[in-house]
């Protein structure tokens, strides 16, 4: 193990771990949420599309639905003792949780009615009408409260109490089926300022899979509960596969244009299986490579 990073990592990762023995491996934990949804539908277009050979490709809007879908919860993780149990990364320890969690969602979802050719009962290839329904405009913002946060008492001279976390903010614009327009960002309440950004542009194609190409900002920190020593400033692209028989590919590669040394990358191999994924990666960054194996079960989410 590279001790050296193992103490970089307890620098960096502050947490309450007084009274831990590892003792105890079984941690309690629960996550509740509650939502409800209001909507509203209005209507666009009346009147029929004419169908016709001539109008395969041409769509319109009939109507615009208005989705608000306010939603709050609660974490909860046990502070369990882990003290003596090893500690190289900060995924070594699993961190007492007490937040709240709440956020507004609205979606504008449209009615959209398209001319397109498909086969009749005789083979013959006919106009028809088809309708669906795709998420035109998605904007989410969400904030947390940590209880524990504002119940510190460890290093108050150094760092007062921020119990709010940032107000984070995602807005997907899909104009089509094929191309959508992301931002997300975090703002913080104490600071003033972003934290993070990352805005891009997604291309879907049939034959030649999904590309991304991005920016993502993310500020230098000093806080109790989380640290990060410089800003850096990536230029990031992703690519996902089409499935070719059972396997497909992802690529993740982000730059750090002010720091041509700071790169990072992950590359995926997926074989699919009807009842699991196999997943080999290989993930590289400035201090070291890494290599994985998972299974994912079907069923069983991300």
């Amino acid at each position: 193990y590279d001790t050296e990073r193992k103490s970089r990592m307890a620098d960096s990762t502050r947490s309450d771990y007084s009274r831990q023995s590892g003792e105890n491996r079984t941690l309690p934990e629960f996550d509740v949420m509650g939502s409800t949804e209001f909507a509203k539908v209005y209507a666009l277009e009346s009147g029929p599309m004419k169908l016709s050979k001539e109008n395969v490709g041409a769509s319109r809007w009939l109507g615009l639905r208005h989705s608000i879908q306010p939603r709050v919860g609660y974490r909860f993780r046990a502070n369990e003792h882990q003290e003596d149990n090893p500690h190289y990364i900060s995924d070594d320890r699993l961190l007492a949780t007490s937040e709240l969690v709440y956020s507004l969602t609205n979606v504008l979802t449209v009615q959209k009615e398209a001319v397109s050719l498909s086969k009749d009962d005789s083979g013959e290839m006919v106009p028809r009408l088809s309708t669906y329904y795709p998420d035109f405009v998605r904007l989410r913002t969400e904030q947390t409260y940590d209880i524990r946060e504002a119940d510190r008492t460890k290093e108050r001279e150094e760092y007062t109490r921020r119990p709010f976390g940032d107000l984070f903010a995602d807005l997907v614009i899909s104009p089509s089926e094929n191309f959508s327009l992301t931002t997300r960002n975090d703002w913080s309440t104490y600071l003033n300022e972003f934290t993070r950004h990352q805005s891009g542009v997604s291309v879907n194609t049939v034959d030649f899979g999904r590309f991304y190409f991005g920016y993502d900002l993310r500020k230098s920190l000093d806080e109790y509960k989380r640290t990060r020593d410089d800003s850096v400033k990536y230029l990031r692209f992703d690519y996902d596969s089409p499935q070719v028989g059972p396997f497909a590919l992802s690529l993740s590669v982000k730059h750090d244009y002010k720091n041509l040394d700071n790169k990072e990358a992950d590359i995926d191999l997926v074989f699919n299986h009807q009842c699991f994924k196999l997943i080999g990666r290989v993930s590289v960054d400035p201090q070291e490579e890494n290599y994985q194996v998972m299974v994912m079960l079907t069923g069983l989410g991300d």
